[in-house]
């Protein structure tokens, strides 16, 4: 049962995402081959996401911090697998320092799925949601996870996808050492 509901997870982003390249009204969205909007180099879109807690970010707030997103979704082994990661490696590691973390999860029912999923797998970190891809779509369409480091002042310097990279061990490596290399730039 649990394989159905992931296939039918994994169906439901493939065929949201069969509208490549249509935006939301029907205007044509540019994307690169591996489905990304945008990459490094472009200034990061703005967005607002609800947090879990309820409380709302706005990525424009975020100027003067180092931000990395990270967009999971909580049927997604290899989210999950990175988010259990993130702790030591990202949490740990920068603790104290100008790094704002934004996961933001698609893929879900309702918010019942995602408590259910927060406390199956002991996460209590901050959690944006989006369930209609309003702040996923400004960034790719297709498959997740997918990462970005967004430098001080809101330019993207890192992005990448699981499925792009193919050993998630190697792009956790490189996020760590994007985000490091950004917190160093003053």
């Amino acid at each position: 049962m649990k394989k159905i509901v992931m296939l039918f997870c994994m169906l439901a982003t493939v065929c949201h995402v069969c509208a490549q390249g249509q935006a939301a009204g029907g205007a044509q969205v540019k994307m690169d081959s591996e489905g990304f909007v945008v990459k490094t180099g472009d200034m990061a879109p703005d967005f607002s996401v609800t947090m879990f807690d309820g409380s709302v970010v706005n990525l424009r707030d975020l100027r003067g911090k180092v931000v990395f997103l990270d967009f999971s979704g909580p049927f997604c082994k290899p989210c999950i697998a990175a988010m259990k990661r993130f702790d030591k490696e990202i949490f740990q590691r920068f603790e104290g320092q100008d790094l704002e973390v934004l996961i933001i999860l698609g893929l879900y029912k309702n918010r019942s799925d995602v408590e259910k999923f927060r406390v199956a797998q002991g996460f209590d970190f901050p959690m944006g949601l989006d369930p209609e891809y309003n702040v996923l779509n400004k960034y790719f369409y297709g498959g997740i996870p997918r990462y970005f480091v967004i430098d001080r002042t809101g330019k993207i310097v890192y992005h990448a996808s699981k499925e792009a990279k193919g050993d998630h061990d190697d792009v956790l490596v490189e996020i760590a050492d994007a985000i490091d290399r950004t917190l160093k730039k003053k």
